[in-house]
């Protein structure tokens, strides 16, 4: 489905190798991080296709002028962007629905072949995740998945 937001043409796929995730696709990575929000996805160089980058969002994360249209409507497609190096989520606990107020959570990474090991993990302990836990496809690997040391960015050594 293409859209023209902000003088851009922006095409919206969903890549049936890719659950509950929608591909928007746009000339510039800046183009696409405007519309991004809160997804934890990151643009992605397309390759042999005509828009040149790529950001994936979940569903329930798509910009408002992706919700004026029925979801079936978007094309499926059996893929257009490399397979992921990692996947990205993040959740909402169930027991932080119970009250008024604040909505708790947290995040994570984990290889392709872990998914289906982490969804039961995050729907059979103790306090599960709330229903619409997305895995999100990302191309760097960030450093819970590599065993790489923290860096905390807010002490500077040089000082």
């Amino acid at each position: 489905m293409l859209f023209f937001i902000d003088g851009q043409f922006i095409e919206v796929v969903k890549e049936d190798c890719y659950q509950g995730i929608l591909t928007f696709c746009g000339p510039s990575k800046k183009a696409l991080i405007s519309l991004g929000g809160s997804t934890m996805g990151e643009p992605v160089k397309l390759h042999g296709h005509a828009q040149k980058w790529a950001l994936h969002i979940p569903e329930n994360q798509a910009p408002d002028f992706v919700f004026k249209h029925k979801f079936t409507a978007i094309e499926t497609v059996s893929r257009i962007t490399a397979p992921a190096l990692a996947f990205a989520y993040d959740y909402v606990l169930e027991s932080s629905l119970v009250g008024e107020g604040h909505v708790y959570g947290d995040y994570g990474y984990c290889w392709p072949e872990e998914i289906e090991d982490t969804k039961s993990w995050l729907f059979e302990r103790d306090d599960p995740a709330a229903d619409g836990v997305y895995f999100v496809p990302i191309w760097t690997l960030p450093d819970e998945l590599t065993g790489a040391p923290r860096i905390d960015s807010s002490h500077d050594e040089r000082t």
